[in-house]
């Protein structure tokens, strides 16, 4: 039988050894994963481990496992790192690394110093108070992503096309020019110049010409003839209003007028002039003008002539009215035929208001002719005439 001491010594040794068995280190356990992916900006992942532990994803707990050992880890937004690995942990020492679906590798940029080339043709036109712009394209070894437009040497605006419209210029003279612009912030050197010089604006006229004096009338037939002395303008006279009887008649750029067909009556006629900027003077003193009832002609000669006789002279006469006052007629033979051998004669002195046939007739027979006659005044006369001649 082992004595007390020995039990002593043997009860003190078993304490020392068993912490040691206590704290051994248990069997490493790996994270197993059903399913991990990346959808538009959402993370999920799904799988299993140990019991009740916490699940890390890259060292931040994003779930826990149930008491079976499953978790679901839902993360939105969540950014993916740039290789699409995760390391995933459920609190031991090992580690689960495992590549996300639906994830786009994103590879660091290569270093871009090329600058685009300098845009060419740069042209600026003016419409208005607007410079617009334009110009060729510019070519880069990744890609234009715009252009600087300088406006004066101050950059205004960067744009996408290769056109732009600088409105609401005030007067003055703008010089552009613009530079091509890549992702990697390259800048062409400066296109060449253009410019575009925005004029002063015209100075507003607000004096109206003067008026127009001494206005004149001259009556002729059914025609008033208008004159008068020629108006004063700070700039320029560019016309005349002429009113007949109050009511708006016509403009003309000279200082005279014609009024033509009128009925017969009386007409009162004023006159403004008028400068380009729209100003009008004030209306001229009244000129009145009378149109009197037109002369009238009539044939005194009846419309069957004397007859003739061939081979004997013949002498017929074509007498029209003669009106009060002086007048001057114009005789013509309108058409139709007087006899063989005799011709129509017109008025020989044009105060005189006849006109004659005379010859020899050669034929016999029935001659039909026409005759006008035609005064100073406008009135007019026309009558159809017949001359028989008999045989010899």
């Amino acid at each position: 039988m082992l004595s007390r001491k020995y039990l002593a010594v043997a009860a003190i040794l078993l304490a020392a050894m068993l912490p040691g068995l206590i704290t051994a280190t248990p069997a490493a356990a790996v994270v197993s994963v059903l399913r991990a992916e990346v959808s538009g900006s959402a993370l999920r992942i799904e799988g299993t481990a140990i019991a009740s532990r916490d699940i890390s994803v890259d060292n931040v707990v994003m779930g826990r496992s149930d008491s079976s050992g499953k978790f679901r880890i839902v993360r939105d937004p969540y950014s993916a790192p740039a290789d699409c690995t995760v390391d995933m942990r459920d609190g031991s020492t090992a580690v689960t690394t495992r590549t996300l679906s639906g994830c786009a590798v994103t590879r660091p940029p290569t270093s871009d110093t090329a600058a685009p080339s300098v845009p060419a043709n740069v042209t600026a036109t003016l419409s208005g108070t607007t410079a617009d712009l334009g110009w060729t394209a510019s070519t880069d070894n990744v890609g234009v992503t715009g252009y600087r437009v300088t406006r004066n040497g101050v950059v205004i605006t960067t744009v996408l096309n290769t056109f732009y419209n600088d409105s609401g210029r005030s007067p003055g003279t703008y010089t552009y020019s613009v530079a091509a612009v890549d992702g990697a912030g390259n800048v062409s050197a400066a296109s060449n110049s253009a410019s575009v010089t925005v004029p002063q604006p015209p100075v507003t006229d607000t004096t109206a010409p003067s008026i127009p004096t001494n206005l004149a009338t001259t009556v002729v037939g059914s025609t008033v003839s208008l004159s008068w002395g020629v108006s004063t303008d700070d700039t320029r006279v560019t016309g005349y209003r002429v009113n007949r009887n109050g009511a708006f008649l016509g403009t003309t750029d000279s200082a005279s007028f014609i009024d033509s067909g009128l009925t017969v009556g009386t007409y009162t006629y004023t006159v403004a002039a008028f400068d380009a900027a729209g100003n009008t003077s004030a209306a001229s003193e009244n000129a009145s003008a009378s149109v009197a009832a037109a002369e009238q002609l009539a044939f005194l000669t009846p419309a069957q002539m004397p007859d003739a006789t061939v081979g004997q002279s013949y002498l017929g006469y074509v007498v029209c009215s003669d009106p009060p006052g002086p007048s001057t007629f114009k005789f013509k033979q309108a058409s139709g035929n007087v006899p063989d051998g005799t011709r129509f004669v017109g008025n020989t002195l044009e105060n005189r208001p006849e006109a004659r046939v005379t010859g020899t007739p050669t034929r016999a027979g029935t001659f039909t002719f026409t005759v006008e006659v035609r005064d100073n005044t406008g009135a007019t006369a026309r009558r159809t005439f017949t001359i028989r001649v008999l045989p010899a």
